[in-house]
């Protein structure tokens, strides 16, 4: 009697194989934000006080990696989309502050008296970016092993930073998004 061999299934026939991969997982955050001259001698973003000088987590970092945007082609009785373009990265930040509220108040001037000139003027992007760099962990605090375990970018915040007040205890949280306006080499 002859045997017939099955051809490959298109589904899943083993569920132990799962236990094979390695899934993706949340990690730590740390992020970083330098002295605008690091990228740009005309910028004049200052660093960070302390104890935000330095590296700090994050609560929660969502970080753009890709950004397609499509045009729509009318034809005939149909409409399609095909690619067009890109459009700017963004990268937003989710952190918490210290008693001071030491980071709000230097984004805050960041935003009101750098950029907008404390409402007076507007300076261009080179003299209001600064580095931002976002690092990877591991639970025990080591870089992942990962290609792109840390990025670094030259960015500068966009939209609104509220303050919250509750009538509880707790910590002050704040998000920012910062727009990318080019990657920094690691």
């Amino acid at each position: 009697m002859a045997t017939t061999t099955k051809p490959n299934s298109p589904y899943l026939t083993d569920i132990t194989l799962l236990a094979k991969v390695s899934w993706g997982r949340g990690w730590l955050w740390d992020c970083k934000i330098g002295a605008g001259t690091a990228i740009s001698p005309a910028s004049i973003v200052p660093a960070p006080k302390h104890p935000f000088d330095t590296w700090f987590p994050a609560v929660e970092v969502r970080e753009n990696l890709a950004t397609l945007v499509s045009k729509e082609v009318e034809a005939y009785i149909a409409t399609y989309k095909i690619p067009q373009s890109t459009s700017s990265f963004s990268i937003e930040l989710t952190f918490l502050d210290d008693a001071n509220e030491t980071l709000v108040g230097w984004l805050t001037d960041w935003i009101n008296n750098i950029i907008l000139g404390g409402g007076e003027y507007l300076l261009p992007l080179e003299e209001v970016v600064a580095p931002l760099y976002i690092a990877k962990l591991n639970p025990d605090r080591s870089l992942l092993d990962i290609e792109h375990a840390v990025s670094g970018y030259m960015v500068y915040p966009e939209g609104e930073i509220y303050y919250q007040g509750e009538s509880e205890g707790g910590q002050h949280r704040y998000q920012v998004t910062f727009i990318s306006v080019g990657s920094i080499k690691s």
